[in-house]
């Protein structure tokens, strides 16, 4: 068995797809308008976390190539993936980072990654190599879809941590999350949390097409009640449109804001969080940067973090080429 490096493959670093990953939940989900002219409260009825936690990662493609067995010859893609959470001041609270090997295949099941990788071991229904983990992956279907696939498996696990171990106290924070809120993995750990989802690309837009093209600046549609009739789980979501001048506003400057949590079980609360939560998202959009203004200011904070966490990219490329060829040598 012999592993060969593509070295005509560049290391670059992969952010988040153009297009959000929404689409994998449509056809399972149910959508209804709320009707928020027949709820009536006042600013007093409710409180709220006033303390604000921000997830977000990066991953960076290291290197590519073969693996060389006696039957066949493998190709194989390298990423290292580093998700982080920071409060809005810009202040780092933590850092994981992830290796992942994945393995191509002309059909999903005919490789037996045993037979490429005789030493792997199985954790749950994860395969590993080392500290790498692996996965089986379609040759039809673009790396930096899978890529970014898993970056947002990351970001969740992250979260879940985060809840389950203490590290955030449930009810004093609102955690927001770069990407849409995928109802499918919930868990129950994250129930009493309060989490936003800032969706910059969506692909669903819940039948609002005509609504949000008339947004003006600042503003947002009506709240939706969005419910995966498979695991009867369910969110609410808004779009809101971005841009301080009405004249200079693009009209794909809108989000898709979504937000979770047991308060929300009386709708009134969730129709004054939306309103809350939008100002907050205005207060934290600016035109500095180049995907601005939907790269929220914390964000963009929180990914200068997370690069130099991952420092340089040729260097993580030759340090990760020499341990894999180390590996291999004991396979």
């Amino acid at each position: 068995m012999e592993i060969i490096f593509d070295k005509s493959s560049l290391s670059d670093s992969l952010y988040q797809s153009s297009v959000d990953d929404d689409f994998a939940e449509k056809e399972s989900l149910s959508v209804s308008s709320i009707d928020e002219s027949s709820l009536h409260y006042t600013k007093f009825d409710f409180s709220h976390p006033s303390c604000f936690v921000f997830i977000d990662g990066t991953v960076q493609h290291i290197t590519s190539g073969k693996i060389k067995t006696e039957n066949s010859d493998v190709s194989f893609d390298v990423f290292f993936m580093c998700v982080a959470a920071g409060y809005d001041n810009g202040k780092l609270i933590g850092t994981k980072i992830s290796k992942f090997l994945l393995l191509y295949c002309d059909y999903p099941n005919q490789l037996d990654i045993k037979d490429v990788l005789p030493n792997i071991r199985s954790e749950g229904q994860s395969n590993y190599f080392s500290d790498y983990k692996v996965i089986q992956v379609p040759k039809e279907k673009g790396m930096l879809e899978h890529a970014v696939n898993l970056l947002r498996e990351e970001e969740f696990e992250f979260l879940y941590w985060f809840c389950k171990n203490g590290a955030l106290s449930d009810g004093k924070y609102i955690v927001v999350i770069d990407g849409n809120i995928r109802l499918k993995k919930l868990k129950d750990e994250i129930e009493n949390f309060i989490v936003v989802g800032v969706v910059k690309n969506p692909l669903n837009l819940y039948q609002a097409e005509n609504e949000i093209r008339d947004l003006m600046s600042g503003f947002r549609t009506k709240l939706f009640k969005v419910k995966d009739q498979k695991s009867s789980k369910s969110k609410f979501s808004f779009f809101l449109r971005l841009g301080q001048d009405e004249l200079k506003t693009n009209e794909f400057d809108f989000l898709r804001i979504d937000f979770i949590g047991k308060p929300f079980e009386n709708l009134a609360y969730a129709v004054y969080f939306s309103d809350f939560i939008k100002n907050k998202i205005l207060s934290f959009s600016s035109s500095i940067g180049e995907r601005a203004p939907k790269n929220l200011v914390p964000f963009r904070i929180l990914e200068k973090r997370i690069r130099a966490v991952l420092g340089n990219e040729n260097i993580r490329r030759r340090k990760a080429e020499e341990e894999l060829k180390r590996i291999f040598q004991y396979t």
